[in-house]
C-alpha cells in the first residue's frame, strides 16, 4: 500500500490519524498535504523502509504532536539519506529526538538497532548493483530454439510465397 500525494488534502480538520498495521510500504512526498491540524499520526507496524524528504512538513508541530514510526523495517542506507538530511535541516535536534524517537535502523546489519540520528553521515550508502549473472544453459537453449523456430517460419513463408508467385506467373 502506498499513501498517495495529497491523499488526505480534503481532510483539513483531521487531528488524529492511525494507520497502524495498514500494510503501508511507501509514503509519497506530499501525502500529508493539508493536514496542518494533525496532532497524532500513527504509522507503527507497517512495512516502511524509508521516507521521502520533508514528508511531514505540512504537519504543524506542537508540543503535543506525536508521530509514531516504530516497528517498521527502517533501512538506513542511501535511500534514507535525503529524509535524514532534510530533517536535520528542517527540525531542531531536540525536535528530532522527541518527535522521531522511534526511528531505529533495522538494516544494514552494521547499523541494526542504531537510532537514525546517531548514524554517521557516511554510513548512508548503498552497495553498487551486482553485475547480471551469465545466462543459464536453459536460457541459451530457449533463445536458440526461438531463433531456429523463427528461421523455419520465415523459410516456410518465403517458399510458399515463391511457389505462389511462380504459379501465378505460369498462368
Amino acid at each position: 500500500t502506498t499513501l498517495p500525494e495529497n491523499g488526505f488534502s480534503n481532510l483539513t480538520q483531521l487531528q488524529w490519524l492511525s494507520l497502524t498495521r495498514s500494510g503501508v510500504k511507501w509514503i509519497e512526498k506530499n501525502a500529508f498535504h493539508g493536514l496542518s491540524k494533525l496532532v497524532y499520526l500513527d504509522l507503527t507496524r507497517n512495512h516502511l523502509t524509508s521516507l521521502p524528504p520533508n514528508v511531514f512538513r505540512d504537519i504543524v508541530l506542537r508540543d503535543e504532536t506525536v508521530i509514531g514510526l516504530s516497528y517498521n523495517s527502517w533501512t538506513c542506507d542511501c535511500h534514507f539519506k535525503d529524509f535524514t538530511y532534510a530533517s536535520l535541516y528542517f527540525y531542531s535536534n531536540a525536535t528530532l529526538h522527541k518527535l522521531f524517537k522511534d526511528l531505529v535502523c533495522h538494516s544494514p546489519p552494521e547499523l541494526k538497532n542504531m537510532f537514525l540520528w546517531d548514524v554517521p553521515a557516511d554510513s548512508f550508502t548503498c552497495a553498487p548493483p551486482s553485475p547480471k549473472a551469465a545466462m543459464s544453459q536453459v536460457e541459451i537453449n530457449v533463445i536458440i530454439g526461438s531463433v531456429l523456430g523463427s528461421a523455419v517460419v520465415v523459410t516456410v513463408i518465403v517458399v510458399g510465397a515463391y511457389k505462389h508467385y511462380k504459379k501465378k506467373r505460369n498462368k
